[in-house]
């Protein structure tokens, strides 16, 4: 979106617009974790044109989690609590 479109939006659809850009943001850095990365093609790009610039690519560190199997629920709820 350029500059004029934006200034003949309606204030309703720019609100809308500005409510999804965080989960567009989360959504690119679940896939591409450099904000390194992000920021640059953000400011360039804008929100509309981040998912079509920052995709996940081969050799991307990606965080893993741990996942514990827990068969006795008492040990599991003795570490929550």
């Amino acid at each position: 979106m350029n500059d004029s479109e934006y200034k003949t939006m309606s204030k309703n659809d720019k609100t809308a617009k500005l409510a999804e850009a965080p989960s567009v943001i989360k959504a690119v850095y679940s896939e591409l974790p450099s904000y390194d990365i992000i920021v640059p093609v953000l400011l360039k790009h804008g929100v509309d044109g981040l998912r079509e610039h920052c995709k996940l690519t081969p050799g991307t560190v990606i965080n893993c989690y741990r996942v514990f199997n827990y068969s006795n629920l008492s040990l599991l709820i003795s570490i929550i609590y």
